[in-house]
């Protein structure tokens, strides 16, 4: 008999000894065993429609977010024909987009109802509680804007849903009971058949022995069961024993890994690494330290570490930071270290201490990296920022090029086919026509779009300072180098060099602007390392630049090198249909800038800047706009006393027939002519006919001829209303 059927055995005998009065009869146990079998069955039962309800619940609540999500679907794909059958009320598309509506699943009723009253619905409304209601706003796009035109309403039915659960959550319980009952039987006869008939048998044997049998059974099984608890204890504690010293031993090799990779750590770090003893000698320097300041191991090793830590200081600065970490425990700060040949570098050093067990400080460890370059970039951004807040500062009259007249068009299409290429621009116009705003637009739509476009007046800058300027220069290269300086050109490298007034370059300097235009490389002033750069460069000017290579002020290779592709800007009297735009956006910009509100320019006034000649080009325009912003008072806004007098007007200029000219008006043309004399005096005098200052006074006419050729010539006071 095994082990485990004798205790058995005992552990029953001692019942029965106990109590002859525990015995079951194999009815009575059969009835037990029943009701398990039918608890164990109802338990299960139970699960199981628990479980089908729960997956019904999350099906539904599936379904109906699919019913949800499909309504907006729905209204998504129609919404564009929706809005334009309801913007141009076309009934017939509106009736057939709701029966496309329709044919969707569980959708039963949709319905348009249109700004104006009308209704246009399509299916059953349902009143009940299943129905899903989803309302959206019907928009149509004209021009770039967006109306509102109608409200579109979808109900959606969630009857069908609910009936397909029903007939899913029907199958799905009988389905989950047969195989809970089948499982459960499998269970209980695997049960039955493996341990209940041993207990039928252990206790018809229990059943079959004398008193003292039972009895010995029972003090047989207690010495047993003594020994067996002391056996326990002793293999207890050895396996406890064993346990612990293998945890002791895989604690110690963790230790030792862990040190071995702390080790090859420091090693391979990539910044400076120095443990210094409580005297505030060097015990180890890693390799790191060692090539970035030239020394061997053994001329560091136990020597006096100020300078090796932190730098070339004073006695005082020293001892300051030996007390710190003394009380705080920490250090940190940018230092300059020294390298055994004599240079020097800028490090970012960090110093903390160890303490022993007595709490004592033991050592310091120090680690040091080195941010030279770091500072040099840093110093570059500033540079950078710097000149990025000039230019904000100085940047051009407008946001955008404003305009759409043929001769702005063709200096476009020209910036479009060179703005992609490597190409040198040369963009050649009259002061005040936007050429910096035409270099911006080669450079935003350049590959080189996301980098600087670095601008670079020519004409400001002195003949002596020409180079350092350009190119930069290094610290006491000359008188008032106090500091290291970064050229234009290197902060344009990756971008795009804007050399306004190029003409202005003094003669002297065109050939080093060459040579470095031409090689992509230079020299800082007072250094003799090359930087290489890759620059696209776009010149400006409104010389002659051939008439200027004529008289010698101008290198004819530098102008070939710079006009590889030239962009010549048309003034603005050769942009009229440009000028009623250009004013009405610069009259924005003046009331914004000057927080007025309210000022618009009259169909007279716009006539009036349309026939001005405007030598000055967009700049003078500007001017004038904020003249009259500034001097206006009240909503109308003073134009005449913003344009400056015996400024010419071109308009009207080819009717006047001039002297010695044999050009003869027409009626017409003579009439027009006197039409647009009286309008000028008229808004000169600001509408006022007669008195002193009337338009009468100006034209040297009565009132009454005034009056009458007004109304002959059908002049009309302007509303104010501002041209689009």
């Amino acid at each position: 008999m095994s082990r485990f059927r004798k205790n058995t055995v005992l552990n029953v005998t001692e019942v029965l000894a106990k109590d002859s009065r525990t015995k079951l009869s194999a009815n009575r146990r059969g009835t037990i065993a029943n009701k398990i079998l039918l608890y164990i069955i109802l338990f299960s039962s139970c699960i199981t429609v628990l479980i089908t309800v729960y997956q019904l619940y999350v099906d539904f609540e599936d379904q109906r977010d699919m019913v949800d999500l499909r309504m907006p679907q729905i209204e998504q794909s129609y919404r564009d024909s929706l809005g334009n059958a309801t913007w141009f009320f076309n009934a017939e598309q509106l009736e057939s987009i709701l029966a496309g509506m329709l044919q969707f699943e569980d959708v039963h009723f949709v319905s348009v109802r249109i700004n104006n009253g009308d209704t246009f619905e399509l299916g059953v409304k349902r009143l009940n509680n299943g129905a899903r209601i989803y309302e959206s706003d019907v928009k149509h796009s004209v021009q770039g804007n967006v109306k509102h035109v109608g409200r579109l309403t979808i109900e959606s039915n969630l009857d069908h849903v609910i009936q397909r659960l029903k007939k899913k959550f029907w199958l799905i319980l009988v389905s989950q009971g047969l195989k809970t009952f089948c499982v459960s039987f499998f269970i209980l006869f695997i049960i039955y058949y493996l341990v209940a008939r041993h207990l039928v048998a252990i206790a018809a044997f229990a059943e079959s022995l004398s008193i003292e049998e039972k009895t010995k059974f029972l003090t047989l099984g207690r010495q047993d069961r003594t020994k067996s608890d002391e056996f326990d204890q002793i293999v207890h504690a050895m396996n406890k024993m064993k346990r612990n010293l293998i945890q002791d031993a895989d604690e110690k090799e963790q230790d030792a890994l862990k040190l071995r990779k702390l080790s090859q750590a420091v090693e391979h770090s990539s910044a400076s690494i120095l443990i210094v003893d409580s005297e505030h000698k060097i015990e180890y320097a890693n390799p790191k330290f060692l090539s970035s300041t030239g020394y061997s191991s053994d001329e560091v090793t136990q020597k006096e570490s100020n300078v090796f830590c932190f730098g070339k200081k004073r006695a005082e600065d020293y001892s300051g930071i030996w007390e710190k970490l003394s009380s705080e425990g920490e250090w940190r700060g940018e230092i300059s270290s020294l390298r055994k040949n004599g240079e020097t570098f800028w490090e970012s050093a960090s110093a903390s201490i160890i303490k022993g067990a007595d709490q004592a400080i033991t050592h310091y460890v120090i680690l040091k990296d080195d941010v030279s370059e770091l500072r040099k970039l840093k110093k570059q951004l500033e540079l950078e920022r710097d000149y990025l807040r000039e230019e904000l500062n100085s940047v051009g009259s407008f946001g955008e090029i404003v305009g759409s007249s043929d001769a702005l068009k063709k200096t476009m299409s020209q910036v479009e086919a060179v703005a992609n290429t490597p190409a040198s621009v040369l963009i050649l116009g009259e002061s005040g026509v936007g050429k910096e705003m035409i270099a911006r637009a080669v450079h935003n739509k350049s590959a080189r779009a996301d980098n600087t476009m670095v601008k670079v007046n020519c004409a400001s800058i002195p003949n002596e300072l020409f180079e350092s300027e350009f190119f930069g220069h290094i610290k006491g290269s000359f008188t008032g180098a106090y500091e290291n300086r970064i050229g234009r050109m290197q902060l344009a490298d990756k971008g795009t060099l804007f050399l306004d007034e190029v003409g202005e370059i003094p003669i002297s300097q065109q050939g080093k602007l060459l040579r470095a235009l031409q090689e992509g490389e230079f020299e800082r002033v007072g250094d003799n390392k090359t930087i290489c750069v890759n620059v696209r460069v776009i010149a400006a000017t409104n010389r002659d630049m051939k008439a200027e290579i004529k008289a010698g002020r101008f290198r004819e290779d530098l102008y070939y090198r710079l006009s590889v592709f030239p962009i010549e800007v048309p003034p603005l009297r050769e942009r009229r249909g440009d000028i009623v735009p250009l004013a009405l956006h610069l009259l924005e910009k003046a009331c914004r800038e000057l927080n007025k509100e309210g000022l618009t320019l009259s169909k007279a006034q716009l006539l009036t800047l349309k026939q001005y000649q405007w030598p000055g080009n967009i700049r003078e325009l500007e001017n004038t706009i904020e003249r009259a912003v500034i001097s206006s008072v009240g909503s109308k806004l003073r134009l005449d006393s913003a344009l400056l007098s015996g400024t010419p007007v071109d308009d009207a200029s080819d009717l006047k027939p001039t002297v010695g000219s044999d050009k003869i008006l027409t009626s017409e043309e003579f009439k027009e002519l006197e039409k647009r004399n009286i309008i000028a005096a008229m808004e000169k005098a600001q509408w006022k006919t007669w008195g002193e200052g009337g338009a009468a006074k100006l034209l040297g006419m009565k009132p009454s001829t005034l009056a009458y050729q007004i109304k002959s010539l059908g002049i009309e006071k302007p509303s104010g209303d501002t041209l689009a």
